[in-house]
């Protein structure tokens, strides 16, 4: 089987999987960006991991606009929260038999009417207003457990979930997450073609908000490229064209770019890129 889900904004994920899970704990995932090529390497992931992207008729859950998963990072004060469960091939929830819970505290949620998105029938709930005050004011420091639970209104399929989100505290030092591929950080596509204009997305997970400043040197290890990025809570994205700081298309070669945190001035990752220009 073969399924298209948006993840992480406009990120496209290709999931290969079989028709019914086998022994197998991983999967393999290939990564697309919009109107690019999907990547030679695929991504590992588990079933479960694969069942919080969505692809296996379970929920996917978007905090703050970010697709979250099991033991990922988010902020406590909350500034939006949306659940979707797929009830494909069976009627939708109602507020009546659908629930989130937030560390044991039940949200007053409730599913809207189901609307077909590819080919899929899908309830979605807005976490809104006294609800998200909720869902906020339930949080702490540390983990915290998200149950997610629905059956469908003519009891053909019930749907449970229950996910581990994490709350950093301001003394918590800032640091770097290991994406789903293991890395703290990873571009795509990669290598890239600045000369055909493609740029290449650094994508990277924190544990907090924070001011980042990133470089990028050369094989020599000359300095190329600065700039200063104010990240967020969770996953996030800085796209570079290849234009150094001289004004200059970088060359075809092998560069490294480096994470550091501001405010204490301290490397928080380091890994490689390369250019091919054609």
């Amino acid at each position: 089987m073969e399924a298209e889900i948006t993840h992480h904004s406009d990120q496209i994920v290709v999931v290969k999987v079989p028709n019914k899970p086998s022994t197998e704990k991983s999967v393999d995932v290939y990564l697309k960006r919009k109107d690019r090529e999907v990547s030679k390497s695929p991504v590992k992931f588990t079933y479960e991991e694969i069942i919080l992207l969505g692809s296996l008729d379970i929920q996917s859950v978007f905090i703050d606009g970010v697709a979250v998963r099991n033991n990922d990072y988010i902020n406590k004060a909350l500034t939006s929260a949306v659940v979707y469960i797929d009830f494909t091939n069976s009627s939708a929830p109602s507020s009546g038999n659908a629930a989130v819970s937030v560390n044991g505290t039940a949200l007053n949620v409730s599913f809207s009417a189901p609307v077909t998105v590819n080919n899929k029938l899908i309830s979605t709930a807005n976490i809104t207003g006294t609800a998200l005050s909720q869902f906020s004011n339930a949080l702490v420091v540390g983990q915290n457990n998200i149950s997610i639970a629905a059956l469908s209104n003519n009891g053909e399929k019930t749907i449970t979930n229950n996910y581990i989100l994490n709350v950093a505290s301001e003394d918590d030092e800032l640091k770097l997450l290991p994406l789903p591929d293991g890395n703290l950080l990873l571009n795509y596509p990669n290598p890239f073609n600045p000369n055909g204009g493609q740029t290449t997305d650094i994508a990277f997970v924190l544990n907090k908000d924070g001011i980042l400043d990133i470089y990028i040197y050369d094989i020599k290890g000359a300095l190329i490229y600065k700039r200063e990025i104010n990240a967020h809570t969770g996953y996030n994205t800085y796209t570079w064209n290849g234009i150094s700081d001289f004004g200059d298309t970088s060359g075809t070669g092998t560069y490294f770019y480096r994470m550091v945190d501001q405010i204490e001035t301290r490397v928080l990752g380091t890994a490689k890129l390369t250019i091919i220009n054609k």
